[in-house]
């Protein structure tokens, strides 16, 4: 689907989820590191509008509708990594 560039956010994002409900602390130090991590990716060229969606899908891994969306539109983008 996502280029390996994706592969550190969506890591993240898989701790996040496992600290959902037991250390709010180290959630919000692993919310801080994706928001960096977004920031690198659109700084590479990734489309700010593909980046959120690829977080909607990696937060709630279970929403087909949200891994469609970022599907959908990697296709409409090329599916090439800027």
């Amino acid at each position: 689907m996502l280029t390996p560039d994706f592969n550190s956010l969506r890591s993240i994002y898989w701790f996040i989820r496992y600290n959902r409900k037991f250390n709010e602390a180290k959630r919000r130090q692993y919310y801080r590191r994706a928001a960096k991590e977004k920031q690198r990716l659109i700084a590479m060229g990734y489309d700010s509008e593909l980046v959120r969606l690829a977080c909607r899908a990696f937060i709630h891994p279970r929403n087909e509708a949200a891994a469609d969306r970022v599907t959908k539109l990697w296709g409409v983008l090329g599916g090439v990594a800027p």
